[in-house]
């Protein structure tokens, strides 16, 4: 089993609470999965809680990742079943993992309903969570207090990449844990990914971005501006072509109602236009603005915001197909860029800071001085006290930036490496869609 020197030491801590932070790729579901076999050798009669933030999460990354080791150690095991070797202390054996040995672990997505009060009954030897940052604080303190087990030893062990002055960072740096430390690893840690990829994410990144997601710093992203906005994004020699897709992009309000209007060159986006209706406005309206604006667009690329807002024209269901329906009349070819999910304020503002900003190479958000709400929106707008929305006292504001950073995130996501939509070369479907699981499967034995 090879691991990395933070995974080692981390894997080999006494400590009662150990948390491995650092960037993407570096191995911190292996080391979680290694330190469990670590905790079913030492103690065989405990019980253990194996949680991740959500099930794909669980059964897409954590259990296969223990699975893996368990097989190739050739440790019998079973899931979901009751085991042959001892009698068990379940009824059910849904989502418990039993080892041959006589160690036994609760697997629970730890955003489900009723996770957390579930596990207040248990007496727990070893617990491993897995990306926590994706957790709430309250998750971590009921786990903790759950590490009461009478079979010792009892640790709890923790994976992620940082979020920031978040609970994490209060828990682990700002006033530690007794018993506590943390281990840290950079995304070039991990000798055996692919020597680009820490380069590729150097190149959708913003320099904050980097810093946290592949250096594993712990960066407050969200405080003072929002955005990394600045001269260099502003250029007076962007234009509409006709040749390509038109890209329109609206928040839903009405009063005002905003948008952008704009283009993709290869992995920049130009903003040349913007939408601005005062009063009464209509998203049927905003489309034909749109379309009266430039007549010689031939095929419209649109979307509107996904969760809507306190005088939303209609629902947001509605709207949705309130555009496609006006896109496709007014244009020969149109497309959709709404997906299923509905992405976080941060995770969509750091799309556009990437492409505002980005930690290596030229900014790829480029903004006509004529879209003045747009650049207004940008230079002013601040997080909120709680560092995880943006400052909206000002109702008149963000609407813009809002429609901008839809934009943004939909087109070129953090951290993907290209555009999501086929922009290289020919339109494909549109990649957000809800995933599908099969589950975890159930086998029976090591392999």
């Amino acid at each position: 089993m090879q691991l990395s020197k933070p995974q080692s030491d981390f894997v080999r801590s006494d400590e009662t609470i150990a948390l491995l932070i650092g960037g993407r790729g570096l191995g911190k579901t292996h080391a979680l999965a290694a330190f469990m076999m670590r905790a079913m050798s030492e103690n065989p009669n405990g019980l253990g809680l194996i949680g991740a933030q959500n099930p794909s999460g669980l059964h897409g990354v954590l259990l296969p990742a223990l699975v893996r080791m368990l097989r190739d150690l050739e440790i019998g095991y079973t899931f979901g079943d009751e085991p042959p070797w001892y009698q068990s202390r379940f009824e059910s054996h849904v989502n418990v993992l039993s080892i041959s040995n006589g160690f036994q672990a609760v697997c629970r997505s730890m955003h489900d309903s009723g996770a957390d009060r579930n596990l207040r009954g248990l007496e727990l030897s070893t617990v491993i969570l897995d990306e926590v940052r994706e957790m709430d604080e309250s998750t971590f303190d009921i786990s903790l207090a759950c590490l009461r087990s009478p079979h010792e030893p009892r640790r709890m062990r923790l994976a992620t990449t940082p979020n920031g002055h978040d609970w994490i960072w209060r828990k682990f740096v700002e006033n530690p844990l007794p018993s506590s430390a943390y281990y840290k690893g950079t995304t070039m840690t991990n000798k055996w990914l692919p020597s680009e990829y820490a380069t590729m994410l150097q190149s959708s990144f913003s320099r904050e971005l980097y810093a946290q997601e592949v250096l594993g710093e712990f960066v407050n992203l969200a405080s003072g501006l929002a955005f990394q906005f600045g001269p260099r994004n502003l250029r007076n020699d962007i234009h509409f072509n006709p040749l390509l897709p038109l890209l329109v992009s609206i928040d839903l309000n009405v009063q005002p109602m905003g948008g952008v209007i704009g283009q993709v060159h290869d992995k920049e986006i130009h903003i040349f236009d913007e939408i601005f209706i005062h009063n009464n406005a209509q998203t049927r309206n905003a489309l034909r603005w749109a379309r009266d604006k430039y007549p010689e667009s031939v095929e419209c690329w649109h979307m509107v915001d996904e969760a809507g807002a306190a005088r939303s024209t209609r629902t947001i269901e509605t709207d949705v197909t309130l555009i496609t329906e006006e896109a496709r009349r007014l244009w020969p070819m149109s497309r959709s860029l709404n997906g299923v999910a509905k992405p976080r304020v941060r995770d969509r503002i750091n799309a556009l800071n990437a492409m505002l900003d980005p930690a290596i190479g030229t900014p790829r958000m480029f903004i006509h001085p004529r879209c003045k709400q747009t650049i207004l929106d940008l230079e002013s707008l601040q997080w909120d006290e709680t560092g995880t929305k943006l400052d909206k006292c000002d109702s008149t504001r963000s609407h813009w930036a809002d429609a901008i950073n839809y934009l943004s995130w939909r087109l070129f996501p953090p951290g993907a490496g290209k555009a999501a939509f086929g922009l290289d070369s020919e339109l494909q479907e549109p990649v957000q869609k809800r995933p599908q699981h099969s589950g975890f499967p159930a086998p029976v034995g090591a392999a």
